[in-house]
């Protein structure tokens, strides 16, 4: 080809567009071409048809010439008529017109036809000039031929040459003849010439104005039959003639004309077609060219960059030929790449080295939180369990007071735990939202116990506004309902020293779901600007007086913003400094079926024993918690066995049969976890069917979901929750077939 050497991607690019221009200029050249000669055509035939129209129209200037305007006198003075002039300069316009239309006819191949109607026309102007004429020389009237005879008959009767009747008699044939054109009226005239030549003795002066007046009468009746028009004949019936054939003859030019139109029109255009598809064609290969060039060299590149991904951006080409392109800029692009590629690949193995280094951190920081939960757990669950031992003694006021800032100090602190974990699994996106139905009305009243004492003992007032749809049940996770609320709630009254704290809550039915909005209003310090847009960041507050005076980590609402937006809401604040602040956020929960609530009025007490739990086995390697269990259960009446780990707690399964086994899950020499499994693999065994309940510290949810997994039937969490622990029991009472 034309092209050797590598070229700029713009010199490709200006000669295909170059190209393209040529040949888009080519098919508007040829288009226009068609497009005048299908004009010139289309013309040609229109004026064929006007020129035919216009000869039709025009007789009736000669017809007018036959009616009045042979008798204006102009014609004879001046030898011009309106009428006749008319016609004739018509006749000679159309015949100089289709010679000028000559040309065109080769295209519709008519030029015999129209060759036929010049001549004809020819003819037919001939005889309109010789019909004036004649016409001329015959006259009317006082003029021409016509005019003579007239004045010699004036002057015969002037002179009284002739007798008057005869001259009557003469005149009366005369009449006759022009009015009718009867040649018996000429036959008469002459028959009465001649008697009165021969029979009446009249002066020779008289004779000769006699002879004179017959002459001119008898070249008047030849000029008649020459004209013709008495006689449709003559010239006259010649015009006649000449005009049908002419109209006969443009009817089948006009009709060729239409037919060689549509002929020609039909190859033009297929002409056109093809060469427009030539053109295209020609377009398309020349296009292709040129892409193929550019194509070509980027496919090459296209295919090197899909190998280096496939390769996951490891390949690295060593002792490849390099590739040589047409386009400078490929060959520059191909460089660049190359360079790209090395660093590309050095930087993603620095990623991926920084990527393990990252995992190994984040499953340190996994182990380091179980470890950190179990430990700091199981020190609580002493604490929490003696404290809660403590509540059933008889204990004077001041211990109680002492007891009591013991508890909330331990309940603070789990509460810290469980506020560090639960902004942990948010972050690693591993907390799942459940939906369970639950009662609104419920939920709400719940909080009302919770906080109506805290309320008190700063002398606020705590209000609840209920509206819209009642016995609201819907589906959703009350925990992290509770929990958004409990923490809103919190801040609202740490934060509010005078005025109130009101929970609202509005719920819409709309298309079987609930739409609620929750707003949690105080009249406390309020917050600026500056402070809101900080609120949900993690250990932040609004200021560190904030926290000097408060408290608090800064979790909470980090945590509960996260959680509204888990479960599709959004959580907006409205505050002023020193005015007080709302809290708002909407959630959509879809409507459940009402539960089945039985409500039992029995109530167990401390003391009170429960039916059907006799003996249990606590598998506990740390001495505090088997101290805190086995206690709180002897108080139930439940008696208890200790096992220090899995070992000592499959030979105990052998020597008896016990009614719950409440199983630790992190032990020396055997774990929880393979000690369940091999109980529920001894299906011969005596606890085969007893119940297992792991005790764990861990709050994660996959350690919960793998203690359901291998076979145990339940898990209680430590710190152990004296409530929590006998509606356990309560239930496994119930359900569980006990020997």
């Amino acid at each position: 080809m034309f092209i050797f050497s590598p070229r700029r991607l713009k010199s490709y690019v200006y000669l295909s567009f170059s190209v393209i221009i040529l040949i888009i200029v080519l098919w508007l050249f040829l288009y226009l071409h068609k497009d005048h000669k299908t004009k010139n055509v289309v013309n040609f035939t229109q004026k064929i048809s006007q020129t035919s129209n216009a000869f039709s129209q025009n007789f009736t200037n000669f017809q007018s010439f036959l009616i009045s305007g042979y008798k204006q006198p102009e014609l004879y003075t001046s030898g011009n008529q309106i009428f006749i002039d008319t016609y004739i300069d018509n006749l000679e316009k159309f015949n100089s017109e289709l010679n000028n239309l000559k040309h065109h006819s080769n295209a519709l191949k008519i030029e015999n036809e129209l060759e036929q109607i010049v001549k004809a026309q020819s003819h037919h102007l001939t005889l309109a000039k010789q019909f004036k004429s004649e016409v001329k020389i015959r006259g009317f009237r006082d003029f021409g031929i016509e005019g003579e005879m007239r004045r010699l008959a004036h002057e015969l009767e002037k002179k009284n040459l002739l007798d008057r009747d005869l001259l009557l008699q003469l005149r009366r044939h005369e009449k006759d003849y022009l009015m009718r054109g009867d040649e018996d009226y000429l036959a008469e005239f002459d028959y009465l010439i001649d008697s009165i030549n021969k029979y009446y003795n009249i002066s020779n002066d008289a004779r000769s104005l006699l002879n004179k007046y017959s002459y001119n009468f008898k070249q008047l009746a030849l000029k008649n039959k020459t004209i013709g028009v008495s006689y449709n004949e003559g010239i006259f019936a010649k015009i006649n003639q000449q005009k049908t054939y002419i109209e006969e003859l443009y009817e089948t030019l006009n009709h060729k004309s239409n037919a060689e139109l549509t002929s020609f029109n039909r190859a033009l255009t297929r002409s056109f077609i093809i060469e427009t598809i030539i053109l295209a064609l020609l377009l398309v290969v020349i296009s292709y060219y040129f892409v193929r060039i550019i194509s070509k060299d980027v496919d090459h590149l296209k295919l090197r960059i899909e190998k280096f991904v496939k390769s996951n951006f490891k390949h690295i080409e060593n002792n490849t030929p390099t590739y040589s392109s047409k386009i400078k800029e490929v060959n520059e692009l191909n460089d660049s790449y190359s360079l790209l590629k090395e660093k590309l690949a050095k930087t993603i193995k620095d990623l991926e080295n920084s990527i393990d280094e990252a995992n190994k951190n984040a499953e340190y920081k996994s182990r380091f939180l179980a470890n950190m939960s179990h430990e700091m757990r199981t020190p609580l669950n002493g604490l929490i369990g003696m404290l809660q031992m403590l509540h059933f003694d008889s204990l004077s006021k001041s211990q109680e007071e002492h007891l009591e800032i013991a508890q909330y100090s331990a309940n603070h602190l789990l509460r810290l735990i469980n506020m560090i974990l639960d902004h942990s699994k948010l972050e690693a996106e591993k907390l799942s939202i459940e939906k369970l139905p639950f009662y609104l009305d419920d939920e709400i009243n719940k909080l009302v116990k919770i906080f109506k004492f805290q309320a008190l003992e700063k002398n606020l007032e705590f209000k609840t506004i209920i509206k819209g749809e009642q016995n609201v049940c819907a589906l959703g996770d009350t925990l992290r309902i509770q929990q958004i609320l409990i923490n809103l709630i919190s801040n609202a009254l740490k934060f509010t020293e005078k005025g109130s704290v009101t929970l609202s809550v509005d719920s819409k039915l709309i298309n079987n779901e609930y739409l609620i909005a929750f707003e949690v209003i105080d009249t406390g310090i309020g917050l600026d600007e500056n402070q809101i847009h900080r609120l949900f960041e993690a250990f932040e507050q609004g200021d560190l007086s904030t926290t000097r005076k408060h408290g608090g980590t800064g979790l909470g609402l980090t945590i509960a913003n996260k959680l509204i937006e888990l479960m599709g809401g959004e959580m907006s604040i409205k505050s002023k400094a020193n005015t007080g602040t709302c809290f708002c956020f909407t959630l959509r929960l879809p409507k459940s079926e009402p539960l089945d609530i039985t409500t039992s009025t029995d109530k167990i007490s401390i003391n009170s024993k429960i039916e059907g739990i006799k003996e249990v086995l606590i598998v506990e390697d740390n001495k505090i918690n088997q101290k805190v269990l086995s206690k709180i259960l002897m108080r139930m009446g439940i008696m208890s066995d200790i096992a220090n780990n899995g070992i000592e707690a499959l030979h105990c399964c052998e020597q008896k049969t016990y009614d719950i086994i409440f199983m630790d899950l992190n032990m020396p020499i055997m774990d929880g976890i393979e000690a369940a499994q091999r109980l529920k693999e001894d299906f011969s065994g005596k606890n085969y069917h007893t119940p297992i309940i792991a005790v764990t510290a861990s709050a994660f949810e996959k350690d919960k979901k793998r203690v359901l997994e291998i076979g145990m039937n339940d898990f209680i969490a430590k710190p152990v929750d004296f409530n929590n622990l006998q509606d356990l029991l309560t239930r496994y009472a119930k359900t569980v077939n006990f020997d």
